[in-house]
């Protein structure tokens, strides 16, 4: 008989070390925090949303730090151009840096960044990624006001 430790992270991933383990939360915990400083999306509504009811206006300044923060813990997981490039450049479109930040496997960085590619230029998110590209479809109204 052989006897296997696993060790499991709050969101349920499992690894076979335990400082993994700790530094995946650790990880979850950076992401939250940083993705916390942003106003949170509806819930309970329905979809709405999601189907283009409204858009959130965010801070310039506030999204631009948390972009660059997220974008250097993907570097770190996957250090590939077009991350760096991300980094360096404020207007590189999020499409830019998905495949790689997806190849990370590391889901509350996806799910973070993927707010980011619901976000316009001047810094409103709507629902998903189709109303970031074509806002006129969606309903032109800050969520918050």
């Amino acid at each position: 008989m052989e006897i296997i430790t696993k060790y499991k992270a709050i969101d349920g991933v499992e690894f076979k070390k335990m400082d993994d383990c700790l530094e995946y939360e650790a990880l979850i915990a950076r992401v939250h925090s940083l993705m916390s400083r942003l106003k949170p999306r509806p819930e309970n509504d329905g979809f709405a949303f999601i189907k283009g009811a409204g858009f959130i206006q965010h801070d310039k300044n506030t999204v631009l730090e948390i972009r660059k923060s997220l974008l250097e813990i993907a570097y770190k997981y996957n250090p590939m151009r077009w991350v760096k490039d991300s980094i360096e450049s404020d207007d590189v479109h999020p499409s830019y840096a998905q495949s790689m930040i997806d190849e990370t496997g590391i889901q509350p960085l996806i799910n973070a960044w993927y707010r980011f590619s619901c976000m316009t230029h001047d810094f409103r998110e709507f629902g998903q990624p189709y109303f970031r590209d074509n806002p006129e479809k969606a309903k032109q109204f800050n969520i918050y006001e």
